[in-house]
């Protein structure tokens, strides 16, 4: 049984995602760059409306990684690909691209990193729409939002074992899945 970990209780003092531009402006550069800036800040909206929630919910560490292996190991899931499915499996490939030292690091770090997984997103939808792999009634708009859900909540987790700023809690919390 699962207890899952609340964050809630003001531990952050604020924000996370803090300007949003700066998340938007990380979410355009990873993504393929085709216009998506209407979509990255209808998501930050969205996810700055659900952060004080998202800081309650657990992440679910066993579907992000299947997630992962599915979409970026074996190429889609073969006309079943979803929002939550591509969410997850991109916020684990930011994760992925954060620890491999194509990171800045320092203050803006939560934001690079939810921009990351919301551009990863963004290009894999695409890349699963032309290949006629997304599931009837999924949309690139819930994708990008889902990763950027998935991408918080996995760094306010890596922040509440760590409690120091930076991306020093996320790289021991890809040390757990990669």
């Amino acid at each position: 049984m699962s207890s899952g970990t609340s964050y809630g209780g003001g531990g952050f003092g604020g924000s996370i995602l803090g300007d949003i531009t700066g998340v938007q402006q990380h979410a355009q550069h990873h993504s393929s760059g085709h216009g998506d800036e209407s979509l990255f800040g209808n998501a930050l909206a969205m996810l700055q409306a659900k952060e004080s929630n998202l800081a309650n919910e657990d992440v679910d560490e066993e579907h992000m990684v299947k997630a992962h292996k599915s979409y970026f190991g074996s190429g889609g899931e073969g006309g079943n690909a979803t929002s939550g499915g591509i969410g997850a499996a991109s916020a684990m490939q930011a994760l992925k691209m954060f620890n491999g030292g194509t990171s800045e690091g320092g203050e803006s770090s939560q934001q690079e990193f939810i921009g990351m997984a919301m551009g990863q997103a963004a290009k894999l939808f695409e890349q699963q729409q032309s290949a006629g792999n997304v599931a009837e009634g999924e949309s690139k708009q819930s994708a990008v939002q889902q990763a950027g859900e998935a991408a918080l909540k996995m760094y306010m987790k890596s922040e509440m074992g760590n409690n120091s700023s930076g991306g020093g809690g996320l790289m021991s919390l890809a040390s757990k899945f990669m």
